[in-house]
């Protein structure tokens, strides 16, 4: 289904996604495969057997990142029309869509001239020549869906190159540890006036034209009608109702309740057993967590570490910890700064259940040295 301020119109599919835009957006969710678009009154999502490609420029960088404009090597962003992009993202169960909860997405895209990162020489077409980005990173990224289902990118409007219309690409993949349960493959298109005013830019010049727009652009051509949404270019905003590449609906890693091994916690940089009040600290054992995620700047709340990243929290003698990697085998916290001496009981708390209490000592000293700045620091108790 796409939305928009006092617009709906639902999108029914042979193919596995139903996308929905907002927040005045104007673009066109296209999956890579072929789809029906009909209007209804509620979302539809239709089950089959997909045939998708990811294209040539799919390079698995392993960037986790919100904002893709910079190469992390030279920080330098490309140039471009700022661009937000929000992606809500759905499991298909059944007959109904609900947010699906640490799902890896990434995006890739071109730039403003039709360059891609980390491709050996090529020629985009329009005057930009002959190129290499052999080791450049830049407009590439992933990000993990939270309890909503969703993820938040800044990037840039893309640009064009030959053969080809204008859009995004998606990967959305669900992990068991290491190993991929689901993966899915689609691109974002854009309406043609959007496309027009965008690339009337001086970032976006040329001294060729396009040679492929939406109407003439082979994967594009394979929807049955368009979708017109609003009429912004800096903001987007999409739902997506998801199946696995072969039709079933994506596999999630089967949570169960945390176990906290005996002796698994202890200072994060030296290892040592035992805990330091302002510290960090790494929790060890089982079913930690659903998924592997790492803290992003979009969970800070007010500029602070969260108590609960992925729905994971942890508890030291009933005082909340502040989380900032979670894993199903590893849990890194901020101790909290008043915590008691002595004795202390840590539990994990997830979606499925409670762990077991496990007894560590709060120390006031636990050495734990790093290097940052060219100084040795190590952290201990004021009080």
């Amino acid at each position: 289904m796409i939305k928009n301020t006092g617009f709906q119109e639902t999108v029914s599919r042979r193919s596995t996604l139903a996308a929905l835009l907002g927040l005045s957006a104007t673009a066109r969710f296209i999956p890579a495969w072929n789809e029906t678009v009909e209007a209804a009154d509620t979302l539809t999502c239709v089950p089959t057997t997909p045939t998708v490609t990811e294209g040539p420029y799919w390079v698995d960088e392993k960037l986790f990142r919100s904002d893709i404009r910079t190469d992390p090597t030279t920080g330098v962003a490309r140039a471009g029309i700022p661009l937000t992009l929000t992606i809500n993202v759905q499991n298909l169960s059944t007959s109904s869509c609900t947010p699906l909860t640490g799902a890896y997405v990434d995006i890739w895209h071109c730039d403003a001239k039709g360059i891609y990162s980390d491709e050996p020489s090529y020629n985009p077409g329009g005057g930009t020549g002959v190129v290499v980005t052999t080791g450049q990173k830049f407009l590439r990224g992933y990000q993990i869906t939270d309890s909503n289902g969703q993820v938040q990118f800044v990037t840039i409007f893309p640009g064009w190159y030959n053969g080809r219309t204008i859009h995004i690409h998606i990967r959305v993949r669900s992990y068991s540890g290491t190993t991929v349960l689901s993966n899915f493959v689609s691109q974002i298109f854009f309406d043609e006036s959007i496309n027009n005013t965008v690339m009337a830019q001086t970032a976006y010049s040329r001294t060729g034209n396009r040679d492929t727009t939406n109407a003439s652009d082979t994967v594009y051509k394979r929807r049955q009608r368009d979708t017109h949404v609003g009429d912004s270019h800096r903001q987007r905003q999409f739902w997506i109702c998801s199946r696995d590449h072969d039709g079933a609906a994506f596999q999630t890693p089967a949570a169960t309740a945390p176990s906290i091994t005996a002796g698994g916690i202890a200072n994060a940089v030296s290892g040592g057993a035992g805990a330091t009040p302002g510290a960090w600290i790494s929790i060890y054992g089982s079913g930690l967590a659903a998924t592997t995620r790492l803290l992003a700047s979009s969970d800070l709340v007010n500029n602070v570490i969260p108590t609960s990243l992925g729905g994971v929290s942890v508890q030291i003698n009933g005082k909340p910890a502040f989380v900032q990697y979670i894993s199903p085998t590893q849990i890194n916290i901020l101790t909290p700064s008043d915590a008691s001496r002595g004795s202390v009981t840590v539990i994990v708390t997830n979606s499925v259940g409670t762990s077991s209490g496990v007894a560590t000592t709060m120390l006031s000293v636990l050495p734990g040295l790093s290097v940052l700045s060219g100084y040795v620091r190590a952290v201990r108790s004021t009080t």
